[in-house]
């Protein structure tokens, strides 16, 4: 089961996280996930496809992604893509959401917990609670890149809690 970007699957949702946030947050990672391209040793065009899911999507049979970008210079027409980056990039964040795990630890030190459909590539990370994925590149450059998105992420979630601390709230509020 699918969910579009920013709709939630059921009423539980971060009050902290939302779409408009966590594309500041690919903003932001964009140019050092442009250089961290550079170091690819595939034959270019280098770009990567990453993709950030809800935390709390139900974890059996379905997922919602908040957020997702190309970063790079990639063609505009999938087709045109060696490999669905993109649906590699939303396998390998689905695992770390099930999982707890970046990609590269479930597949190293738990593989009994793959499913059908699953991703034995590596380039996920969960960062503050917050999976996220990316695909297109080498497997170590992909988690690179998806480990930035969840700092930058998990840095503006911070900034929001301290500007609810200056306005002297004390408890979380619906948005």
């Amino acid at each position: 089961m699918f969910h579009s970007e920013g709709e939630a699957p059921m009423s539980l949702r971060s009050v902290l996280l939302d779409r408009q946030l966590a594309m500041n947050a690919l903003g932001i990672a964009t140019p050092m996930i442009e250089a961290l391209l550079q170091l690819s040793k595939r034959e270019g065009p280098n770009f990567v496809h990453v993709v950030v899911m809800d935390p709390f999507a139900p974890t059996h049979g379905g997922f919602t992604v908040i957020a997702q970008r190309t970063i790079g210079p990639a063609p505009e027409d999938h087709s045109q893509w060696k490999r669905r980056y993109d649906a590699i990039a939303l396998a390998k964040a689905a695992v770390s959401q099930r999982t707890g795990k970046s990609s590269a630890v479930a597949i190293a030190e738990a593989p009994a917990l793959l499913q059908v459909n699953d991703t034995f590539f590596e380039g996920s990370d969960v960062i503050g609670g917050v999976p996220v994925g990316a695909s297109g590149v080498e497997s170590y450059l992909d988690e690179a890149a998806a480990r930035i998105v969840g700092s930058v992420i998990s840095a503006l979630i911070k900034e929001r809690l301290d500007d609810l601390k200056e306005k002297g709230k004390v408890f979380l509020e619906p948005s």
